[in-house]
């Protein structure tokens, strides 16, 4: 299986920037003729020569391209996703051009300046145009320069005035919201504006030092480091907030009253910033239940996306049949055998999806049966290389799975959930920010058009219904199928294992084949004891901090059993529940 090698590997994510060949802004369109804001009607700002762009540095945080040199042009473009906007490092000075019908204003400190006349040297310069558009910031990174537009209607050139190397940041201090200031007041109330947060548009781009997690019961705390405060916290964190999904933001932060096309521009204000995700825990094997699981796998070939999630669902209990695990086994040897595949872009790797997303949604379904049927076995605990490859197109801001600029819904939902059962922090609290993104996108177009910019809410499956609302929440589990997920009686063998009497006394039972596991394993807290049944032959029993193991020589083919003996007055296991249906 060669994507389980590459994912193995482990790769760097590359979240928007793998298969984009050109950079990817937040609020902007950049392509090699220029770059403009995303508002329909926005003036584009025309380089002197058209580059091509080459990336030859990215992460998920961030990407860099480099470009052919010509005077006036860019050679080299950065877009981190932390700070506002993107760089470009003019080594002959800048020579933008723009076609506009009136040459635009530009407005440093507190005067502004019409074609024909220079802006003095300035650490910052504003430029605004005379039709309704956002007005866009130049911010002179290396110290400051002289900025001069010159030229006539429809023939404008937007310069600095020395041929020498100039770094320059290009953001949107007011986001997508268009202006139509010309006048001194409001050129002035604009100026007074940056002004007032002017380290948010000026500092170096912060750096993403270290992340950690630290769960708890319901759900995981994330600390983002970096070597200086003003990251752009991610918009999904907000919108999802908006949406009804209790994120927490435990850090101070800024919120400008602005944004892009993603989400509200909000920047933290220290340079540690942290968050608490909801997402419930699901204990490590498979559920051990009273009664019996009423479930048949479907048997089509190859299974579709809501056979694999049922199936997957079913496989997270401990009565789940033989015929369930088999065609859980088979599903996979299936997609492995019979999917194509694709080069990953960052390394020799191949991929189960493509760069265009096909394949995205087969290959999260196939992930999370996989994660379930993998959770109950302790040495394959690490997160399945499915799930990872998934997790390389995880972008950090809009905090999907990015394809490009947009997403596949129903692929994020799936993933999400896959990565909250897993037992990693670090993937959980993926799963978390998957279904928060999902959550965003529900009330993304109402923050839009509150700001005047056009868009739609998504309207996005939930594949799984309430199985999702109570894996992502902080209130007690709603459906009885998750509550009885959460047993505290574990197996972590193979078994088909069903269960009957009293909480203290339960009596196990599970069919044994010639071949099949001869090691039943237990997790079922200290002080219990198992007690091998009649139909055993030779057995023995170890037990450490509450996992107990039984290796057993069964008589023969039937149906085996054992009598495990909880101490003190343990609850009543769950009852056995319908899985849920794959729905939309």
């Amino acid at each position: 299986m060669v994507v389980l090698a590459a994912a193995n590997a482990q790769p760097q994510a590359f979240g928007r920037f793998g298969f984009s060949e050109t950079p990817k802004a937040p609020g902007f369109l950049i392509d090699g003729q220029g770059f403009r804001a995303v508002q329909s009607g926005a003036d584009t700002f025309r380089f002197a020569k058209p580059v091509r762009f080459h990336r030859d540095r990215s992460s998920a945080e961030s990407a860099g391209y480099s470009c052919d040199l010509f005077a006036g042009d860019p050679q080299d473009v950065t877009v981190n996703l932390r700070a506002p906007g993107f760089e470009m490092v003019f080594p002959y000075g800048v020579d933008l051009h723009l076609a506009s019908l009136n040459g635009p204003n530009l407005t440093a400190g507190d005067a502004t300046y019409g074609p024909g006349t220079p802006a003095p040297e300035s650490k910052w310069i504003l430029v605004t145009f005379a039709d309704r558009q956002p007005p866009i910031l130049f911010v002179f990174i290396d110290g400051a320069q002289e900025l001069q537009v010159t030229g006539s209607s429809g023939q404008w050139r937007l310069k600095t005035s020395t041929v020498r190397p100039v770094r320059l940041r290009i953001c949107l201090p007011f986001g997508l919201d268009a202006s139509t200031s010309n006048d001194v007041a409001s050129l002035g109330k604009l100026a007074g504006e940056i002004k007032g947060h002017e380290d948010v548009w000026t500092r170096p781009a912060p750096v993403l030092q270290s992340t950690s997690y630290q769960a708890d019961d319901k759900g995981v705390k994330v600390v983002w480091r970096f070597d200086k405060p003003g990251a752009i916290v991610p918009p999904a964190a907000i919108l999802a907030k908006a949406a009804g999904y209790a994120v927490e933001l435990t850090s101070p932060v800024l919120d400008i009253g602005h944004g892009t096309e993603e989400g509200p521009l909000v920047f933290s204000q220290s340079a540690e910033f942290s968050m608490h995700l909801p997402v419930r825990a699901v204990p490590m094997g498979r559920s051990i239940v009273q009664g019996r699981l009423e479930f048949k796998p479907a048997s089509v070939s190859p299974l579709p996306t809501s056979d694999t999630v049922e199936l997957a669902l079913a496989s997270l209990v401990g009565c789940r049949s033989d015929a369930s695990a088999t065609a859980a086994s088979r599903a996979l040897e299936e997609f492995f055998s019979k999917t194509a595949m694709a080069l990953e872009p960052q390394s020799p790797g191949r991929l189960t999806y493509a760069g265009d997303g096909g394949g995205m949604e087969s290959t999260a379904a196939s992930a999370l049966l996989l994660q379930a049927t993998s959770t109950g076995m302790p040495t394959e605990r690490r997160t399945p290389a499915l799930l990872t490859s998934l997790l390389l197109r995880f972008d950090p801001m809009d905090w999907r799975l990015w394809v490009d600029g947009t997403a596949r819904s129903r692929a994020d939902a799936i993933a999400g959930l896959a990565a909250a059962l897993d037992g990693d922090w670090a993937t959980r609290a993926a799963g978390a920010m998957l279904h928060a993104g999902l959550a965003a996108r529900q009330v993304l177009g109402r923050y839009l058009k509150g700001h005047g910019y056009p868009g739609a809410s998504d309207t996005l499956p939930d594949p799984c219904g309430d199985f999702s609302g109570d894996l992502f929440s902080v209130d007690a589990p709603k459906g009885a199928f998750f509550r009885s997920l959460l047993s505290d009686v574990r197996i972590l063998s193979s078994q088909e294992l069903t269960v009957t009497g009293p909480p203290e006394r339960l009596e196990l039972a599970w069919p044994y084949h010639r071949g099949d596991e001869k090691e039943l394993i237990l997790m079922v807290g200290t002080g219990s004891r198992l007690i091998p049944g009649p139909n055993l032959g030779r057995s023995a029993i170890s037990e450490v901090q509450g996992v107990v193991k039984l290796r057993f020589e069964p008589k023969g083919d039937g149906i085996c059993s054992a009598t495990l003996i909880r101490s003190g007055r343990p609850a009543p296991l769950p009852g056995a529940a319908p899985v849920p249906k794959y729905s939309e």
